[in-house]
């Protein structure tokens, strides 16, 4: 380490070594100077996360891999070879947690890190533990945390599935269709599942697709054969059928849970569809995330926290309330024995400024396994 960045990190509040001698993490209010041998990325000016509530992230799969994918070509490119590179963070909680996301994925997708190792080497050497992501429902208390440690080894079990790819992921795809003004649209599992918000008669100020019409050139884009609704919106579904696109309704309350015939359904309906199906209810985040983390979670195995964590990631605000607890409970009967994660307790009165000792960050590492 030079004297430069020795200085550096002994003057900042928090600072970690991800690779020796040339990329830090460091959390700190005070003004870095880029110098000659020293560049800072402020991650706060360029990655936000916009909160329906009181949530605060964890920031999309969009801007995730984008700056993985940043740092991966900055390391390489030969104008910074002697060059030490600082990530730096605010102490702001919500900018510790997403910062805290951004780097441990660059180190999961591009250096080899399991999740659990590379929490453990940031986490360790932080003087206060990082508060858990919370539910986005407009409500003072948090019913469910969702972790840092969740993100990863959502990131990690999605890779494996191979529904992203550090050399393909589309950032202007994601990017467009996540637009309000295109459709609120998202692929959460690639070339099967999308979710959008629900169709409406009329087009609100500034929102050019909005009513069911307005979708159809966009969904024979993207190969949507079937449009699943979830809520009890009315709207002229016809306009999806005339269009060759089936329309298929499996109504519960916002908010709520589904039935356990409800869910069969759905996934009866997703699996007998030859092309993409897309999912709605009104705002495409509570409902629609729960369903389409049940199909997950039964068709891929895919565990429940660290799935809630992706979809969260893939599709900001989706799921609210019991429907985390609701996904976490079918696990037992969706998931092989062999493939079961311990869940972590949750506490129902844990709020955005308290942690307790037995549900902090730091203790999940010796509570959840290596995978």
């Amino acid at each position: 380490m030079d004297n430069n960045i020795f200085y550096v990190t002994k003057q900042v509040e928090e600072s970690v070594e991800i690779i020796q001698d040339r990329l830090y993490w460091i959390c700190s209010d005070k003004l870095l100077r880029k110098s000659k041998n020293m560049f800072v990325m402020r991650v706060d000016e360029i990655y936000e996360y916009i909160g329906f509530n009181f949530d605060f992230g964890p920031l999309d799969i969009s801007q995730i891999m984008n700056f993985s994918q940043e740092m991966y070509y900055l390391l390489k490119n030969p104008s910074y070879k002697s060059t030490q590179i600082i990530i730096q963070c605010g102490q702001d909680f919500d900018k510790k947690a997403n910062s805290a996301v951004l780097i441990c994925a660059y180190m999961v997708l591009y250096l080899d890190y399991s999740p659990k190792k590379a929490w453990k080497k940031v986490s360790s050497q932080l003087k206060e533990p990082i508060i858990p992501f919370r539910d986005c429902i407009n409500v003072i208390y948090s019913t469910y945390d969702c972790y840092v440690l969740d993100c990863l080894k959502g990131i990690e079990e999605a890779r494996r599935l191979k529904w992203i790819d550090t050399q393909q992921f589309n950032h202007i795809k994601y990017d467009h269709l996540a637009s309000i003004q295109n459709g609120d649209i998202s692929e959460v599992v690639p070339n099967k599942i999308y979710a959008f918000r629900g169709p409406r008669n009329v087009r609100e100020n500034g929102i050019n697709v909005a009513k069911p019409e307005d979708f159809v050139g966009i969904f024979k884009q993207i190969n949507i054969q079937k449009v699943i609704q979830l809520n009890q919106e009315k709207y002229d579904e016809s306009k999806f059928t005339q269009a060759g696109i089936q329309h298929v309704k499996i109504i519960f309350p916002d908010g709520g849970i589904p039935t356990n015939e409800q869910v069969e359904k759905f996934i009866q309906e997703v699996d007998r569809t030859e092309g993409n199906v897309a999912v709605h209810c009104q705002a495409g985040l509570g409902r629609t995330g729960t369903m389409i983390a049940l199909y997950c979670m039964k068709q891929y195995y895919f565990p429940a926290r660290s799935l809630i964590a992706y979809i969260k990631m893939v599709r900001p605000g989706s799921i609210h309330g019991p429907q985390h607890h609701f996904i976490i409970s079918k696990e037992k009967e969706f998931l092989p024995k062999e493939t079961q994660k311990l869940q972590v307790k949750y506490n129902p009165f844990h709020s955005m400024g308290e942690i307790d000792k037995h549900t902090s960050d730091l203790d999940l590492l010796d509570q959840l396994d290596d995978n």
